[in-house]
């Protein structure tokens, strides 16, 4: 009984809250909106993600054709590709008929838009094909390099000790580790996505591990992004270029030493020094 009260005690003060919150008149559309906005970029950090594995095995595995190989060009070409791709598979929900999936306020979470009342299923067949596709393409790809990339790291840590401790090999191992963080966790939610399919009547750790997992690494890999990687790190937060000195010259004794900034003294010069010159 009390334990009864205490509920009834909490709705009475929590409903008004809950109702602000939540408003009742969120039209079909704007949920639809919202799940392929959310999906567009899932589907990008996906691609993403499957790109910076082949960037970070080919720093690995041939250091020297690296830059010849991921020049600027390339990579605004492949980010321009990605984004066109994304829209492309988005674009595929308005051609295929009965297939939208939106976001539901109540079960917050992505759920099946029946377009009619005679359909009889409560999932997108389209949803569920793409999600299985970027699991085996994108995940398990992702993984499958990652492998490789380990393996390499592996036998130069054994083999190689000198290339080992090199100060531009330990900044391509520490990437490399950010990036099978983001992957395993990349996994983790699509293999759940594709698990609960988006249905109507999630239990909390579906909801967590489905629609707010995917908000959670949003956050996660631009934040281990600005914050881990001290080369994004100096981009984002860089301050004023410092005051760069011009050289200089000291003489002492008839000895005239020329210092650059940055630099060691370069060697002395004899100047002959007019002992009539006032």
């Amino acid at each position: 009984m009390a334990r009864r009260n205490f509920s009834d005690k909490h709705m009475r003060i929590t409903h008004p809250f809950l109702y602000f919150r939540q408003p009742n008149n969120i039209p079909p559309t704007l949920g639809i909106f919202v799940y392929q906005f959310s999906y567009t970029f899932a589907y990008i950090q996906c691609v993403m993600n499957f790109t910076i594995a082949l960037n970070r095995s080919v720093a690995v595995w041939w250091p020297l054709r690296y830059k010849a190989i991921f020049n600027k060009k390339l990579c605004c070409a492949v980010s321009i590709l990605i984004c066109f791709q994304a829209l492309s598979v988005v674009s595929l929900y308005f051609i295929f008929p009965c297939q939208h999936i939106g976001y539901g306020p109540r079960s917050y979470a992505n759920v099946f838009v029946k377009c009619s009342s005679g359909v009889t299923r409560d999932y997108s067949v389209l949803a569920k094909l793409l999600n299985k596709i970027c699991f085996v393409l994108a995940c398990c790809g992702t993984g499958m390099i990652n492998l490789t990339t380990f393996c390499k790291i592996v036998y130069i840590r054994i083999v190689a000790k000198a290339r080992y401790n090199n100060k531009d090999f330990k900044r391509d191992v520490r990437l490399f580790s950010l990036a099978v963080v983001q992957d395993i966790l990349m996994t983790i939610i699509v293999f759940s996505i594709i698990l609960f399919n988006n249905e109507e009547n999630l239990d909390v750790i579906g909801v967590l591990l489905s629609y707010d997992g995917l908000i959670f690494i949003y956050v996660f890999n631009n934040a281990s992004m600005a914050f881990c990687n001290p080369e994004c790190r100096r981009y984002l937060f860089r301050t004023k270029a410092p005051v760069v000195l011009d050289n200089y010259t000291t003489t002492m004794g008839g000895i005239s030493t020329v210092v650059l900034p940055n630099s060691l003294p370069t060697l002395p010069t004899i100047t002959v020094v007019d002992r009539y010159q006032r």
